[in-house]
């Protein structure tokens, strides 16, 4: 009853209602995190008048910690698209590429939601919390690297 109930569970098949299940969290995940991305990027949040509150690249001051703002928006982009890749093998006629899309459809979602929380934590000067997160994040992915190797190279990826 607990691999039913688990949605981080592998399994040789999918119920259709569950594969339903799977694209819509998806598409609603993608957009959670996507879209605050892009607009943090260029603005920042306006809950209250706290002086810490910024852009994502607002918080990106010159330290050696700094990243560079060309790489990590192209890591981010290449991430998005990437990202659109696996939603394609979720919505495609080959039942294969969307029973491999929905075993990792969990992980999927749960990063998108990670992602999610560490820029609305990161654009609110909480980097601390943010970093947790990220790190919560790296056990999610790496669950899914390690626990689906047999998959498509490019829902694997």
């Amino acid at each position: 009853m607990t691999a039913v109930l688990n949605p981080f569970t592998k399994r040789e098949s999918y119920p259709a209602q569950s594969v339903l299940t799977y694209k819509i969290l998806t598409i609603i995940s993608w957009l959670v995190m996507v879209i605050p991305t892009i607009y943090y990027t260029f603005n920042a949040p306006h809950d209250d008048n706290k002086h810490w509150r910024d852009t994502i690249w607002g918080h990106n001051i010159s330290t050696p910690f700094a990243m560079n703002s060309v790489i990590t928006s192209i890591y981010w982009i290449v991430l998005f698209i990437m990202q659109i890749g696996y939603v394609w093998h979720l919505f495609s006629g080959n039942l294969d590429y969307v029973t491999a899309a929905a075993g990792v459809g969990s992980h999927f979602i749960l990063s998108n939601l990670l992602l999610f929380a560490f820029v609305m934590l990161f654009v609110r000067g909480h980097s601390i919390w943010g970093e947790i997160i990220l790190i919560i994040n790296f056990f999610n992915l790496s669950s899914l690297y390690f626990r689906h190797t047999t998959l498509p190279s490019f829902i694997h990826i």
